[in-house]
């Protein structure tokens, strides 16, 4: 696998599976543009769990977050760093091999993403404690 895959699957951007799934899912349905609660069917997870993944991806400027009608909509919305990196993930991804290292560098991710957020979260109990 090329190191422009790897590059997205670091903490911040796609580090978790949920993540993995939702922008090969955008990518391979670019015109998709839907809210978490109605992509349930789609990937089978908790709408609050998709919630959170989109909000992350969004957040990255992997999807583009709409708001509309008093709903959150979301769509695939690649700027121009990362549009070649994705479709090259895509097509990593649909090789079986290369999709067992993509997932292992995804649980790597993910791993160090929660033991940024403990020390972070240490780090406040002590300030507040200090406090």
């Amino acid at each position: 696998m090329d190191a422009s895959c790897k590059s997205l699957l670091v903490p911040g951007l796609i580090d978790s599976p949920l993540k993995l799934q939702l922008a090969c899912l955008f990518h391979r349905h670019p015109h998709l543009c839907d809210e978490a609660r109605c992509l349930t069917d789609w990937l089978r997870e908790s709408p609050w769990a998709l919630e959170e993944a989109l909000e992350a991806l969004a957040g990255a400027g992997l999807l583009a977050r709409i708001e509309q009608q008093g709903r959150t909509l979301y769509r695939l919305e690649l700027n121009v760093e990362f549009r070649p990196q994705v479709d090259r993930l895509v097509i990593c991804y649909d090789d079986p091999l290369q999709r067992d290292e993509i997932y292992a560098l995804v649980r790597k991710a993910d791993r160090e993403r929660q033991f940024c957020a403990e020390i972070a979260e240490a780090e406040q109990q002590t300030l507040q404690a200090v406090w």
